[in-house]
């Protein structure tokens, strides 16, 4: 279950860093519980060894603004 909440997590984009912050705070109640359960070492190990094996996924949102026309949007009615 451990690997599974961490793979899905990474696999849309969360950082190594955000991850780790994650599970040392207790409002991310399921990832807390496994820092507390298993313990710092073991948690952090399994944090690489997954990073490792799946990788993150990386992505960027870029907002073009140059050259935008407006087209007018018309509806009408036609009859069949």
């Amino acid at each position: 279950m451990a690997r599974c909440m961490l793979e899905e997590l990474l696999q849309v984009g969360m950082s190594a860093e955000r991850l780790t912050a994650m599970t040392r705070d207790p409002e991310y109640q399921a990832l807390y519980a496994l820092r507390i359960t298993l313990g710092d070492d073991v948690l952090d190990q399994l944090i690489d060894k997954t990073i490792s094996r799946v990788g993150q996924h990386r992505h960027r949102t870029v907002e073009h603004t140059g050259d935008v026309q407006s087209v007018p949007l018309t509806i009408q009615k036609r009859d069949h």
